[in-house]
């Protein structure tokens, strides 16, 4: 250990029961304890500047960091208020439906083969052209345009289709299957 190590050991040693008991009387729970190393941290860093008789220093620094979280809270507690004002329309699209939605666009590309799922990869997360997709996959312009038109339309056609949740092989209320009639008439 170094000699401003051991000398600062044993300044945290002799003040510390003294601030947290300044700092315990001045807010409560568990803060207490960030606050005492937010002040130890300000004297670590501090350390060449300290005066002998550290105690109204760490004192003072303590009233900084105590009025520094007060502030803090105090932030997030406006925040928070704004936000508990705010329609929940201004938040954006509910995580759910966010999460619904890109499973079905990960279904639909993992429908198509492996080449187009490229193709359409390429083009629209990676923002290449079609030239530059068919210079990259090795295939003429004109055949990775082809390629690509088909690709999107398929992938076009798949998330259109109706959502595989949503279907029951079921009959509708009031709707007999076409087992039930050939059971009937049997």
């Amino acid at each position: 250990m170094g000699q401003a190590t051991v000398e600062f050991d044993a300044l945290y040693q002799h003040y510390r029961t003294h601030v947290e008991s300044f700092v315990w009387r001045r807010i409560d729970g568990p803060s207490v304890e960030d606050v005492v190393s937010d002040v130890f941290a300000a004297a670590w860093r501090r350390r060449e500047d300290l005066p002998s008789n550290a105690l109204p220093w760490l004192y003072a620094t303590a009233r900084n960091c105590i009025g520094t979280r007060y502030r803090s809270q105090e932030r997030w507690q406006m925040l928070a208020t704004k936000l508990s004002q705010v329609p929940a329309e201004r938040y954006g699209r509910d995580p759910a439906d966010i999460l619904t939605e890109r499973q079905r666009v990960t279904a639909a590309l993992e429908s198509l083969g492996e080449e187009d799922r490229e193709l359409v990869l390429l083009t629209a997360w990676e923002g290449m052209t079609v030239s530059e997709v068919g210079e990259a996959l090795g295939i003429s312009t004109g055949n990775t345009s082809v390629r690509l038109h088909r690709a999107r339309k398929k992938l076009r056609t798949t998330l259109t289709e109706p959502n595989e949740l949503s279907r029951t092989d079921a009959p509708s209320p009031g709707e007999e299957s076409a087992t039930t009639k050939e059971h009937d008439n049997g």
